[in-house]
């Protein structure tokens, strides 16, 4: 009988091994699952985002940077620098703690615990912290000169191109703003502008997000013969290419207000008469004028001095120190060079028309040779004479012939210029033009002075010109405001107002968001054949898992314990032998799940673990992935790695207790009274 009960309670421990193995795994695993405080501790623990962030803050950088150099900075210095910066406004301690605050709040709500849960993490501080970093020498010098190269050059750069219809190149663009908006200066209103950027980003009907305020960076800059930008526009040919373009208004101002009264002369259509004499005169046509007017005017205001008093004004009105302006431009100068252009253009038409006279006959040419001042053009054109026909032209007698000086004598004259011709040159002295013609014979054809005026300037740009000016003077009096629908970091400006949203108010996170991110995340991964349940489905499946892990954890403990005391009572004779068999059976169950660790570690968790590491770095051989992907999974299976032994030590260490409790209890029913008992398990 005691042989079949044996056989019988060796049944029954095996189905105790079972019992025991599966009571400390749910027991474990529910006490785990249930408590927030393990994964947040671990989280801590591993210092995940130490090793991870600036892995992955670099290698989003360098797939952000294509170009090889930015603002002037090699690729890796501007990545090193940005990684600095952003590992110390966002360092890895706060995410770290955040990630934390994030589980305390959202695990009892996974576990069943709550019904709903509430994140929020505020980011206030973090925009604060950045206005402080980025006032530091190390970070200001690079950021000032991304703000100028990459934004600030451009933009100057493009408004003058489509302005002055000319190009220009950044160089000269980007050191003049340096030298115009030192970097303090600049980011100097970093704090004031964070502040803004909180204020207002809480305020869901204010467009404005900030302002940076330029308008005495501009004024420096401009105002002043050494003033870095205006040095800059003269050594581009801005300022000439400004003068071309305002030459043709003045010519259309000149020719409108002047050639219908031009003194004594006339207009007749396009061709303009400048009366010489009484058969004397030159025709000028208006594009012949507009030439003259375009190259005197250019002559007259490309020096420095006068563009100056040009573009003094022009600034002014630019920065917004005046909300008009009218310039008086000196143009007496034009006097003096039409006295030119109208000698030139007399002798070119005098040259012409001389040549085409018939010759004149001795009588016409001795009159000529008298002297005679008519300032009329001549009837005919003087040729080379001989002295006889002279003499008898002169009515002197022909026999005896005559010397040259005794004709001269006769006709009070010399006849040197009639023997050999009188040339063009000659001819205008004969006549009485020596010296040319004076400004008394075109006086007020111009006036002294010319009138350019903000009406002037933006009919000079035109109408996008005019809008260009307009948005100028906005940009510099207002400021530089930055709205909350611009779109500032190359994403969705929807995604964008969220931002704001979170800098006002933090990010917050409740249950419902959570639903969603899981469907829009999970739907497209899972297979065709799996169903996709609604989140509050697969929640609800999660809580009764829980839920009946927790109801059997107490029952599966009551059943081990029966099923040791059942084994106890068939395998043992007498209290002693019963106690032999309890202890005998919870040393082989714990020793067993000891000695079992190793291999189930080794052949069933381990290898996962490595392939899990392979895999990444097979993708990264194949160009697939990644530095930062194959170090986040890294990191994270090690993290599992700690969570597992965090969670075989307590059944370890359980094992270990009732180990020695049996062999304690072994040794007790071994030792108590032996001598004065006889024993037979």
């Amino acid at each position: 009988m005691i042989h079949f009960r044996r056989v019988l309670a060796t049944i029954i421990g095996i189905a105790f091994l079972f019992v025991f193995f599966a009571t400390l795994g749910v027991w474990q695993v529910n006490g785990i699952v249930r408590d927030t405080s393990f994964f947040q501790k671990h989280i801590r623990e591993a210092e995940l985002f130490d090793d991870i962030y600036p892995v992955i803050v670099s290698d989003a950088l360098e797939r952000y940077f294509t170009e090889d150099n930015v603002a002037g900075f090699e690729l890796p210095y501007v990545v090193d620098n940005a990684s600095a910066l952003a590992e110390t406004v966002l360092a890895p301690e706060w995410i770290e703690e955040q990630v934390a605050h994030v589980i305390g709040e959202v695990h009892p709500y996974l576990i069943g615990t709550n019904d709903s849960f509430n994140v929020k993490i505020e980011i206030s501080d973090r925009v604060s912290q950045l206005a402080e970093v980025i006032q530091e020498p190390e970070h200001q010098n690079f950021l000032h000169a991304l703000f100028i190269q990459e934004f600030l050059a451009p933009l100057v750069v493009d408004s003058l191109q489509e302005l002055l219809d000319m190009e220009i190149t950044s160089d000269k663009v980007i050191n003049a703003i340096e030298r115009s908006i030192p970097s303090d200066a600049l980011l100097g209103q970093t704090a004031e502008i964070t502040e803004q950027i909180v204020k207002n980003a809480a305020i869901p009907d204010e467009e404005e997000l900030f302002r940076l305020e330029i308008k005495e960076l501009v004024y420096s800059s401009l105002i002043g013969s050494d003033a870095p930008l205006k040095v800059m526009l003269k050594d581009t040919g801005a300022y000439e290419a400004a003068v071309d373009m305002l030459i043709p208004l003045i010519v259309e101002e000149l020719n409108a207000s002047n050639t219908s009264s031009i003194a004594h002369n006339s207009l007749d259509g396009s061709v303009i008469k400048i009366k010489i004499g009484e058969n004397l005169s030159i025709e000028l046509t208006s594009e012949e004028i507009q030439s003259f007017l375009e190259d005197s005017l250019a002559e007259m205001f490309r020096g420095h001095a006068r563009i100056d008093q040009i573009f003094d004004p022009l600034i002014l009105y630019f920065v917004g120190e005046n909300d008009a302006f009218s310039i008086a431009l000196d143009s007496s100068d034009l006097s003096n060079l039409f006295t030119g252009f109208v000698n030139e253009k007399f002798l070119t038409t005098f040259e012409m028309k001389y040549r085409e006279l018939p010759e004149c006959d001795p009588k016409t040419a001795i009159l000529f040779a008298q002297r005679q001042s008519t300032q009329e053009l001549p009837n005919c054109r003087v040729v080379g004479l001989s002295v006889e026909q002279i003499q008898i032209a002169a009515g002197l007698p022909i026999f005896p012939s005559l010397t040259r000086s005794q004709v001269e004598h006769a006709c009070s004259c010399s006849i040197d210029s009639i023997l050999s011709g009188l040339d063009t040159n000659q001819m205008l002295e004969v006549i009485g033009f020596t010296s040319g013609i004076s400004d008394s014979d075109y006086k007020n054809m111009f006036p002294d002075q010319i009138m350019f005026g903000n009406m002037e300037m933006i009919a000079m740009f035109g109408e996008s010109g005019h809008e260009i000016v307009n948005n100028v003077r906005t940009f510099v009096q207002n400021g530089y405001v930055v709205r909350k629908t611009d779109t500032l970091f190359g994403s969705d400006p929807l995604h964008e107002l969220l931002i704001y949203k979170y800098v006002s108010e933090g990010i917050k996170f409740n249950e419902s968001d959570f639903a969603l991110w899981m469907e829009s995340d999970s739907d497209d991964q899972r297979p065709a054949e799996v169903d996709k349940d609604p989140m509050e489905d697969r929640l609800k499946d999660i809580h009764v898992a829980l839920s009946t892990l927790e109801r059997v954890t107490y029952p599966l403990i009551a059943l081990s314990v029966l099923l040791l005391v059942i084994v106890s009572i068939l395998g043992g004779r007498g209290w002693r032998g019963r106690l032999q068999w309890f202890g005998t059976w919870g040393l082989v169950a714990s020793s067993l799940l000891i000695t079992l660790t190793g291999p189930i570690y080794h052949y069933g968790i381990a290898p996962a673990l490595i392939n899990g590491r392979l895999v990444p770095i097979n993708a990264l051989d194949m160009g697939q992935a990644g530095a930062a992907n194959r170090l986040l999974i890294d990191r994270m299976l090690s993290l599992m790695e700690s969570m597992i032994g965090a969670m075989v030590l307590p059944i370890l260490v359980a094992c270990l207790m009732v180990a020695v409790g049996a062999i304690l209890l072994l040794v007790f029913v071994r030792f108590y009274h032996r001598g004065k008992h006889n024993y037979s398990g």
